[in-house]
């Protein structure tokens, strides 16, 4: 990943174009209060200049890019992958865990999605599953565990995972239960999911000095197709 010069925060935070694409709704619906700064800064994917974004507010932005949040609350950097899932998935996952392993990672990272999670027993609500010795944000010591074990369905949440684990990175996953857009090429009813997101990220003191705008939430459209019909779901590939 190549990126400008930019100080980053000691939490990282990945989030992408899941089931829902709720993490990726989430990062450009965010709105920094008076006393924090919100900065965006493109991400270049070497070897993957084809890339294209999933979604936007207005005129297309970069498929990936940091968001840089400052509070006096706390500092995160959220890595954003705004692109489908699709055949360059696994370089992607790849350079991912890559350039994680170049930084000077003072705590766990944290990659947040929204998933399947009909087949998890107990209570519906969010998830951990927790990585290469990775502990619990703080906040979210009482969200039941995932084992390391249960099967990923979404390609690109099932890749991250795989790379983030192989690598050593510690990883704690904050996972919400999630769907496919009920319509092909519309976020329709997904908002939920991306709320739900926020307010797990907030209690773990992972949005500091910010907050999931409605305005900007509705805002966001599809560049391009997500999906084509039931059998050739392209996030599946």
């Amino acid at each position: 990943l190549v990126m400008p010069e930019i100080m980053l925060a000691d939490q990282i935070m990945i989030v992408f174009a899941d089931v829902c694409a709720a993490g990726a709704q989430l990062v450009q619906a965010l709105k920094a209060d008076s006393s924090s700064t919100l900065q965006i800064v493109p991400v270049t994917v070497e070897g993957l200049p084809d890339l294209k974004p999933l979604l936007s507010s207005s005129a297309p932005g970069p498929p990936c890019f940091l968001a840089n949040l400052q509070s006096p609350a706390g500092q995160v950097s959220i890595l954003c992958l705004n692109t489908a899932a699709g055949v360059d998935t696994l370089y992607l996952g790849a350079a991912v865990a890559a350039w994680l392993q170049q930084q000077s990672l003072q705590r766990p990272v944290v990659l947040a999605a929204a998933t399947n999670l009909t087949a998890v027993s107990g209570k519906a609500g969010p998830r951990l599953l927790l990585l290469n010795g990775a502990a619990a944000p703080q906040g979210l010591a009482a969200v039941p565990l995932l084992s390391p074990s249960t099967r990923i369905k979404e390609e690109q949440l099932a890749v991250l995972l795989h790379t983030l684990s192989v690598t050593g990175v510690p990883t704690a996953c904050v996972l919400v239960p999630g769907h496919k857009p009920s319509a092909s090429g519309s976020l329709r009813g997904s908002q939920e999911e991306v709320l739900q997101l926020a307010e797990t990220l907030s209690t773990a003191g992972l949005l500091p000095g910010a907050v999931v705008c409605p305005v900007r939430l509705e805002e966001l459209v599809l560049l391009h197709r997500w999906y084509e019909g039931e059998n050739s779901d392209l996030m599946y590939i």
